[in-house]
């Protein structure tokens, strides 16, 4: 193979969401996330991920990796004379990244089957032009949301960063404070992400009361992707995010029919990235903004639980489907002078006679950036 030199990792920089196999049985074993920063590997292992622990290693030579016809299809980051990381531009075989697990000592290996989610942060802004920066301690972001719909009432949301931990592990926790409406109707609440990263690692359940209810997406960090999604010069790019309603409400709702645990909808998300553009906010003016034009549509809708058995079920899930496959369309801003949050973000939603087209704006109206 060609040696390369160290220089050729940059284009590679970012996190991966990857997947532990067994060496053996080559079934999964669990997940986990890989940092690729200059010549630096970091291997963070999900929870669930036995014999596994977080591991980091250092690049030693850089080849390139060619496919059967001599084509160059990416990297391989060379750690020592037992271990190597493939990376590859674009998707070779639907991987992004391939190699030795660096989680554990026995006969396993990684792969990652979705894209890099954006680069290390540099001292002023993030290396992806479209990414948000990391969110650090010190950070302090407030966004407004608001509504055309009649007798709607626009409220602000401030989330403040500081130095925490979650189950164990250092991250950045993520407080929110809602004014003009409550946590639960704005849909909000604590959070934490990895310091390093930014993928988020997970959230409070949400406080007892009427909207007792908790959504948990998969992959967590789906905003972010939907971020990275776009392809430059107008293409499109596509991100499928699973989402599992759990709590009060749902259980509540389908009680007479049995109850249920979750209701669980997948969707496909849909992005066109336009031309780079100022957009301007309360919180002042972002030059050289990422523009995403997103359209999303609902492809699954499941109920679990023993109301999913329940012949009464059977029709009325049509009904519920319904109510959940709005046409909905988003144009969005990003920028990497903001840590967490975009700048701005227009969505429109056609709903059925007399309620019509609602459009809901959310807009940033104060920042604080932590010295980097």
């Amino acid at each position: 193979m060609k040696t390369l030199s160290a220089s050729a990792l940059a284009a590679f920089d970012g996190s991966y969401a990857v997947k532990v196999f067994d060496g053996n049985s080559f079934s999964e074993l669990g997940g986990g996330t890989l940092v690729l920063s200059g010549s630096a590997l970091q291997f963070t292992p999900a929870a669930g991920l036995s014999g596994s622990t977080a591991a980091a290693a250092t690049i030693s030579a850089v080849c390139e990796n060619t496919d059967a016809s001599g084509k160059a299809i990416g990297v391989v980051a060379v750690i020592d004379a037992n271990r190597h990381i493939d990376f590859f531009s674009p998707a070779f075989s639907g991987l992004y990244t391939s190699g030795s697990d660096l989680g554990s000592s026995g006969n396993r290996y990684m792969q990652g089957s979705t894209a890099k989610a954006g680069g290390a942060a540099s001292p002023g802004a993030g290396s992806n032009e479209c990414a948000p920066l990391v969110a650090k301690a010190g950070d302090s972001v407030t966004y407004r949301q608001s509504t055309n719909q009649s007798g709607s009432t626009p409220y602000t949301v401030r989330y403040d960063f500081s130095a925490g931990s979650y189950k164990g592990q250092a991250a950045t926790v993520g407080t929110v404070s809602v004014v003009g409406v409550t946590a639960a109707q704005a849909g909000v609440g604590n959070f934490y992400l990895d310091p390093v990263t930014g993928v988020a690692l997970g959230q409070d359940a949400a406080a007892a009361g009427a909207n007792d209810t908790v959504t948990s997406y998969d992959p967590p960090d789906w905003q972010q992707r939907l971020s990275n999604a776009g392809i430059p010069g107008g293409s499109s790019g596509k991100i499928n995010v699973t989402a599992t309603i759990t709590g009060k409400s749902v259980t509540d709702a389908f009680a007479p029919l049995g109850g249920a645990s979750a209701i669980v909808m997948k969707y496909e998300f849909v992005v066109n990235r336009d031309a780079n553009e100022s957009v301007s906010t309360a919180a002042g003016s972002f030059a050289n903004a990422c523009k995403f034009r997103v359209e999303f549509a609902l492809k699954d809708f499941q109920v679990q639980g023993p109301a999913a058995s329940s012949p009464l079920l059977a029709t009325m899930l049509p009904i519920l489907q319904s109510s959940f496959a709005v046409p909905t369309n988003t144009t969005l801003w990003t920028s990497n002078a903001v840590p967490f949050m975009l700048p701005k973000s227009v969505t429109t939603m056609t709903l059925a006679a007399p309620v019509g087209t609602v459009i809901s704006t959310q807009e940033l109206i104060a920042v604080t950036k932590a010295p980097r």
